[in-house]
């Protein structure tokens, strides 16, 4: 049976064996660079449950591993991050073509060697991290593994294990600190031009007298 919220929502839905195919816009969260889509059928009625769901969606042609969550919202929502809506090509305001059904597969995140090799020199290190969600270990991973380069990606992986020591569950701390390390490389090498070229023009001015 569709919710109400599918009649304002969906466009199209089509559900049969816990497979819901609509229409959806990707909502902006209020405070982050953050997208969602609101899932238009009631969740207790589907599912047997008022809390979250596990679940797997296809999203214009790109699969996606979530979870359906209210979070104070008026409906279950599901949460599209960054990565999908650049290989959708897709932003806030914009409609996808999604199709949701239960996930019920063990989420397991494929680690790296190099990211398994710090993991282990840590017993309590290890433990914490594959404590973390599935989302969280994921997110992690991904930043690892998107380093174009070897010093980078030996760079984050110090980073990560840092992170994990202040157990901190979210990559994106990192990602911060990565990007002001960059933000004052440029500052720094800035400057060495202002006094490189300061001295350039005092030599000049001396060879002129």
């Amino acid at each position: 049976m569709v919710s109400p919220v599918a009649e304002a929502v969906a466009e199209v839905v089509v559900a049969g064996n816990k497979s819901y195919r609509f229409m959806a816009k990707l909502h902006k969260h209020p405070k982050l660079n953050a997208a969602f889509i609101e899932f238009p059928y009631d969740v207790e009625k589907e599912f047997g449950t008022k809390g979250q769901v596990k679940v797997v969606a296809d999203i214009d042609g790109v699969s996606y591993r979530g979870t359906l969550a209210k979070m104070g919202h008026h409906c279950h929502k599901l949460g599209i991050n960054q990565s999908i809506r650049q290989q959708i090509n897709k932003n806030f305001g914009d409609e996808v073509i999604i199709e949701i059904s239960l996930d019920d597969l063990p989420r397991v995140v494929a680690v790296p060697a190099d990211v398994n090799t710090m993991l282990n020199k840590d017993v309590q290190l290890g433990s914490y991290f594959r404590g973390l969600s599935y989302t969280h270990q994921k997110e992690y991973i991904n930043w690892i593994i998107s380093a174009k380069k070897a010093t980078t990606r030996v760079n984050r992986i110090e980073k990560m294990q840092q992170m994990l020591q202040q157990k901190e569950k979210n990559h994106d701390v990192c990602a911060v600190s990565d990007l002001y390390s960059k933000s004052l490389n440029r500052y720094v090498f800035a400057e060495c031009m202002k006094i490189q070229n300061y001295f350039g023009t005092l030599k000049n001015i001396k060879k002129i007298k």
